[in-house]
């Protein structure tokens, strides 16, 4: 007899993140990092662009520093080499994979139809929701985004 599912408050369900960021989508007030990371592998999926970690944390830390009225959450963020560098997008993107939403390719992650699916529901809820601060949060991403998938500078 195979294994009953696990519940989806259940961790171990790949379902589980898609949950957690539904319910924590817009924490009291602040914006969360997972919100962040969707928003931006959603527009990089778009345009067919590959986001790395080190791409993924740069645009928090970018957007933390160019839009101080967005009330992003804290996470620990520290600088490496070639960037920066945050344990939360690592787990966050190991999750993914994990989940069968994304796949590793060349040093980053690239969402299949699965994650694309679910990335839009996410990204559909919360725009409906919070029209507003949505359409502000995707802009103010995509520009922070472009500087850094393009490396020129910040406009």
């Amino acid at each position: 007899m195979p294994s009953p599912e696990p519940e989806i408050t259940d961790p171990s369900n790949p379902d589980y993140i898609f949950q957690a960021i539904r319910e924590r989508i817009y924490n009291h007030g602040l914006i969360t990092t997972e919100l962040i990371v969707v928003i931006a592998h959603f527009l990089a999926a778009r345009h067919n662009l590959l986001l790395t970690l080190e791409d993924v944390s740069g645009i928090i830390v970018r957007l933390q520093e160019s839009r101080p009225k967005l009330r992003i959450h804290e996470i620990a963020m520290r600088r490496v080499p070639h960037g920066y560098y945050s344990e939360d997008v690592e787990a966050f993107f190991g999750r993914l994979i994990g989940g069968g939403y994304a796949d590793s390719e060349k040093g980053g992650i690239k969402l299949n139809d699965k994650g694309l699916k679910i990335f839009q529901e996410i990204t559909g809820e919360f725009f409906s929701d919070e029209p507003i601060v949505f359409i502000e949060l995707a802009r103010s991403i995509w520009q922070v985004m472009y500087p850094v998938l393009f490396k020129a500078p910040i406009i």
